[in-house]
């Protein structure tokens, strides 16, 4: 399959029908630290680079995990909900993170076969769907309870296997800012213009990438 056409493809074509972009994942997503999140979280950066004929939603949700066991599993949340009432007709999903804690690490063998439960999900509802999952951003250091190390060297495995298991592409958002600590103060949660970086990248997916996972 294409891809879904460009912003300026879109304006030529004043009937053409909105594109409702769900954007799941955890407090990166949400836009956690960001001053004037509303504005200033990837998801919010993406609504103004695609234009008015997407509709992009934020359900991110702070400490979200994609393991069923961790300490706070995304399809236990009410924001799980509302992305499945919002019908979407795009995803992108960016979990992983917080599955690197200790706790929710211990359980890691779960890992593909949740964040796999977590993408079929969203087809149920609407099997023509198109979703994207992505390769999480770094983290800066292993002293807190998320590890960077993890996330930099086990988590990719892992999400290639889910893109395998679901024939979904990934979007790399580590490459990008793996030379960039300054965009993360807490080493961890990307200020504003580290959620532009995020934005551009899913931007360059959704507007020139095939669907197919590669």
């Amino acid at each position: 399959m294409g891809d879904f056409g460009t912003t300026s493809d879109n304006a030529q074509n004043p009937l053409a029908e909105t594109i409702r972009l769900a954007c799941i994942g955890d407090s990166i997503t949400f836009g956690a630290g960001i001053v004037e999140r509303e504005v200033n979280s990837y998801p919010a950066q993406l609504q103004s680079m695609l234009g008015e004929n997407w509709r992009v939603e934020n359900f991110g949700v702070s400490g979200a995990t994609a393991l069923s066991k961790g300490d706070l599993p995304y399809i236990d949340q009410s924001e799980y909900e509302r992305s499945l009432k919002f019908e979407p007709d795009a995803a992108v999903i960016a979990l992983g993170t917080n599955d690197t804690k200790p706790w929710n690490w211990q359980h890691r063998a779960d890992f593909i076969n949740d964040y796999r439960k977590l993408v079929n999900s969203y087809r149920v509802k609407n099997p023509n769907i198109r979703i994207w999952i992505c390769r999480p951003v770094p983290a800066f250091g292993d002293d807190g309870d998320i590890k960077g190390s993890l996330v930099k060297d086990y988590l990719p495995g892992l999400i290639k296997r889910v893109s395998e298991l679901t024939s979904v592409p990934v979007i790399d958002l580590y490459t990008p800012l793996k030379d960039k600590p300054q965009y993360f103060p807490d080493t961890v949660h990307p200020n504003a213009e580290g959620a532009r970086v995020i934005a551009a990248q899913v931007w360059s997916f959704l507007v020139e990438a095939p669907t197919e996972a590669g």
